[in-house]
């Protein structure tokens, strides 16, 4: 609405206002406010200029203490590098930063373009020798930084280990802190920061001296006002503000202003006259009283401009227009209340944190995830928002509300905020700043973003990407189609020695590098997986880098498939398993070689023959260790010569004719030293130092000879040859060592095996003969027939033999036949060369002997097993023998067939008290006593043996007869 204004009105209205009983109040007023205006004003300029001196004492702590918290803190830490690296990033006002050892030398600095100076003597520095406490920060007096050249001042403090970790801030530094804080106040004439001693730091317009006091000042024609702050570390600062310019306006309008108000009033009331007050001023005051009661915002009544009257119409419409205001006032904060309302069921449905600040940055407002998440105690109204943030965050904070304040678009930045319980999250922060209509800041908003999951996922990815793009896995993209365009090639293909390029520059490269002997079956496995429907296979092959050398690589195929099933992309993973494949065959090898020892462990253990084992030996020797020739002498201590036992590869060289004397050639030589010999010489020169011609016309040059040692005894030489040079590693002479020793083991075994077999002997004869004197003096005493014992052993044995006895007890069986009668020492002549019947107490003493032939035998390890013919041939089938009366199988095989013979030669042959029997006879007693004296089985084998040899004699007598 457009309010109409009549100037001759308005007139009339101050003419009416300004009447005569004003004037003097008018006048003194104005004489009171102009006095007062004055001393306002001075105290103003004096509180202003203090207010700019703390400010600036403030900022200057402010900057220091967070260089000093800093160096602190990667004091704490050890002056470890990484710390030094985040503490310059997160410092730009630190030049440089020096760490340095108990001795004054550099050991690190930042930033890195100073690395150079690493090692050099610091000890000569100001920062090198300045006092310090731990956990405290000294700051020096001005200096010349060696670096940069600069006047610097250094932030110091003492390291743990006797080092010393230095802060270089430049005095340019300091001077840009004081020129950005005082560069708006026009009144400041000069600003300068003095340290502890006096000397200047940083200064600002006009330079201050240290010793001038304080207060108002003139300087030449104009008046100053000087101002001193002592900060908390010693520094002092110095302000000086202009006055002149303030008071030389100020007298001249208050002068004016008591000279014209008086006279503008004395006319004023002479012209109006004294109706102003009731026409004007008392609606006006009405007025007021209902705008003050809508400025407050009071809609508890309804606020009636009813009772204004006023007989002018400006007056009414200005009524008027209140009414309208105060209606459409109510109505835009009911509205504002919806709205407000609808923003914070708004803000409470997002998931980010949303915040409302003062200009102080108090929170007014929160959202329902900010209080979820942060607490409703940290969040609660009126709480500073610096304190959801870690304090290495609040300079960064103060940054950003700084750019908001002065009207910068938001943007969002990564800060570590505080949980209730301790821990801390990274969240995004987005903040702008409230302004009201006339530009004044009212406040802030922000929206924070918990990112703790992005930033993980973020992390993952990177590494992922790194991963792919760097690690040990190479990735091929390849077109399907019958092109096979090559589409990508990770960059990491250059640990093969290769560029993508030149996979990508170059038709069918891939299958260049691989290995010539892979190559068909690498590219047939291929077209088999793409003419089936896998999606996945892998295989094993080797590749060719491109220095040359060949490297094994695991390919794992991965085939994209369109819905017809042709294939649209083939990915290639491959990873280099080089390393495992040796460390398989070196598996292998050592299997390999661990079998070739058992085996010959084996034919070792089973007393194989020598030659066999020595010549098994020498088999795995030419297998394993990829040589062309091996031989084997065993040491004659008897001819003191090495002789050749087996040999491989030697071409016409017979082993057999090899005879070395010790110290003769390579490998008598090594016998003699007992050592090892290897020599590898060019061809021709080696076979100079062989006795044996053979072996010149082999072309060896690689040899070696290793003594065959056993009980610190000499056994033989194990010789090995080559037509190829060897380096006898270590791990091949290791095993060729075994090997040796395994031959040594062997030749040492076939010595004690002959030893062994020879002592056998004799002492197998010396039992034979003790035996057959013992068989001899039995018969002589019991007056057997001559050869009785030898006669029923031999038959003994056939009978054995036939009944199907081991061929193992076969040799006991014919010593227990010999000894049969063994008991027969221990009774007494007169009982066994009785003529006649004896009696039942001489039976007795008879029927004694087998236990005797028992006792005597036992303590005979060797005639032990012998035992059971002497002890049991009296036994009869059906247990009426002695001395136990056993009955059929428990009579022992070896008792039943001696039985039988025995029975067959005592009747065959004559006996001092009758004559022999008659074949027939004999073969009738037998058939009879078979299944009551004798096993009827044994008894028809018998026969046969009896009937074979007679068939024996028969055809040896025609032999006779013929031959005569």
């Amino acid at each position: 609405m457009k309010t109409t204004f009549h100037s001759r009105r308005l007139e009339v209205i101050l003419r009416r206002m300004l009447t005569l009983n004003l004037l003097l109040p008018v006048l003194l007023a104005t004489l009171l406010t102009g006095l007062a205006a004055g001393a306002l004003a001075a105290r103003a300029l004096e509180m202003r200029q203090q207010v700019l001196l703390r400010y600036l004492e403030e900022r200057v702590t402010l900057e220091l203490g967070l260089i000093q918290q800093g160096v602190l803190a990667v004091a704490r830490t050890g002056g470890g590098d990484e710390a030094l690296n985040l503490f310059h990033a997160a410092a730009p006002r630190v030049d440089v930063l020096y760490r340095l050892d108990g001795r004054g030398q550099l050991v690190a600095i930042q930033p890195p373009e100073w690395q150079r100076y690493v090692g050099m003597d610091f000890s000569n520095q100001v920062f090198a020798g300045q006092e310090g406490e731990w956990e405290k920060v000294s700051i020096s007096t001005p200096a010349t930084s060696p670096l940069t050249g600069k006047r610097v001042v250094y932030l110091t403090t003492p390291l743990a280990d006797g080092g010393r970790l230095a802060a270089e801030v430049s005095l340019e530094t300091l001077r840009q802190w004081l020129v950005e804080s005082v560069k708006q106040n026009d009144e400041l004439r000069g600003v300068s920061l003095f340290d502890a001693s006096g000397a200047l730091l940083a200064y600002s317009g006009e330079v201050l001296a240290m010793d001038g006091g304080s207060g108002l000042q003139r300087r030449g024609s104009t008046w100053v006002l000087v101002e001193t702050a002592r900060l908390a570390n010693g520094w002092v600062m110095r302000t000086a503000a202009n006055v002149s310019g303030g008071w030389v306006g100020f007298v001249p309008a208050l002068v004016g202003l008591l000279l014209f108000v008086p006279w503008l009033c004395i006319w004023l009331i002479l012209r109006f006259g004294r109706q102003v007050s009731q026409l004007v001023l008392r609606p006006l005051k009405l007025l007021n009283e209902r705008t003050a009661q809508i400025a407050r915002g009071d809609f508890s009544r309804w606020v009636s401009f009813d009772t204004v009257v006023s007989s002018f119409q400006e007056v009414a419409e200005l009524a008027a227009s209140f009414q309208r205001m105060q209606q459409e006032v109510q109505q835009r904060q009911a509205a504002l209340q919806v709205s407000e309302a609808r923003f914070r069921e708004m803000a409470d449905l997002l998931p980010d944190m949303v915040f409302e600040l003062d200009a102080m940055r108090r929170i007014r407002y929160a959202n329902r995830a900010a209080v979820a998440l942060l607490g409703e105690q940290e969040t609660g109204n009126h709480q500073l928002f610096d304190r959801l943030l870690e304090p290495d965050e609040l300079r960064g904070l103060q940054e950003i509300f700084r750019q908001a304040a002065a009207g910068k678009l938001p943007h969002h930045s990564v800060m570590r905020f505080r949980r209730p319980d301790g821990s801390t999250f990274p969240g995004e922060m987005a903040v702008s700043a409230q302004r009201g209509a006339d530009g004044n800041l009212l406040g802030f908003r922000g929206v924070v973003r918990d990112i703790t999951e992005r930033l993980s996922f973020e992390e993952t990815l990177r590494r992922s990407y790194q991963l792919f793009t760097e690690g040990p896995v190479v990735v091929f993209r390849v077109q399907g189609g019958k092109e096979r365009r090559l589409e990508y090639v990770s960059p990491n293909v250059s640990q093969y020695g290769y560029s993508p390029h030149d996979f990508t520059g170059q038709e069918d490269f891939f299958r260049q590098v691989i290995h010539p002997e892979d190559r068909e079956q690498v590219a047939e496995k291929m077209r088999k997986q793409l003419e089936g429907k896998e999606r996945f296979f892998d295989q094993e092959y080797r590749l060719v880098r491109a220095d040359g050398a060949v490297r094994w690589v695991y390919d794992f195929t991965s085939i994209s498939r369109d819905s017809s099933g042709q294939a649209t992309h083939i990915d290639w993973y491959l990873l280099d398993i080089t390393e495992r494949k040796l460390a398989e065959e070196r598996i292998n090898t050592q299997l390999r070689q661990m079998a070739a020892l058992q085996l010959v462990d084996a034919s070792i253990s089973a007393n194989a023959d020598l030659k066999i084992t020595l010549d098994l030996l020498n088999a795995q020797l030419l297998e394993l260790l990829g040589v062309d020739a091996a031989m084997v002498l065993r040491y004659n201590p008897k001819t003191q010569l090495l002789e050749g036992v087996t040999g491989r590869g030697l071409g016409s060289l017979n082993p057999a004719d090899v005879r070395l004397r010790m110290g003769e050639s390579y490998a008598g030589r090594a016998a003699r030293q007992r050592r090892a010999i290897t020599l590898t010489m060019p061809d021709g020169q080696l076979a100079r130092g062989f006795k044996m011609a053979q072996l010149a016309a082999e072309h060896f040059v690689s040899y070696a000879a290793l003594p065959l040692m056993a009980k610190d005894q000499v056994m033989g030489v194990l010789e090995i040859f080559s037509r190829a040079p060897l380096t006898f590693e270590p791990a091949w002479m290791d095993f060729l060592e075994m090997m040796a020793a395994q031959a040594a083991i062997a030749i040492d075994n076939a010595n004690l095996l002959e030893d062994l077999q020879h002592s056998n002997e004799e002492l197998r004869e010396a039992y034979e003969a003790t035996i057959r004197g013992l068989s001899r003096a039995l018969e002589l005493r019991d007056k057997e027939t001559e050869g009785h014992s030898q006669r029923v052993s031999d038959l003994t044995v056939r009978l054995a033999r036939k009944a199907g006895v081991e061929e193992e007890a076969i040799e006991f069986i014919r010593i227990g036949a010999l000894l049969h009668d063994i008991g027969k020492l221990g009774v007494p002549d007169t009982i066994l060369h009785k003529e006649g019947q004896l009696t039942e107490a001489e039976w007795e003493i008879m029927r004694r002997h087998p236990e005797l032939a028992r006792q005597m035998l036992a303590t005979i390890e060797y005639l032990r097993p012998a035992l059971v013919i002497p002890q049991y041939h009296h036994e009869r089938w059906d247990g009426s023998g002695y001395p136990y009366g056993l009955v059929g199988e428990d009579i022992p095989l070896a008792a039943r067939v001696f039985a039988v013979v025995d029975v067959w030669d005592a009747l065959s042959f004559d006996r001092p008290y009758r004559s022999a029997w008659p074949m027939e006879k004999v073969i009738e007693y037998l058939v009879n006593e078979a299944g009551r004296q004798f096993d009827p089985r044994l008894v028809a084998l018998f026969l046969e043996v009896l009937v074979e040899e007679a068939e024996a004699n028969l055809e040896g007598q025609a032999k006779s007869e013929l031959k005569a």
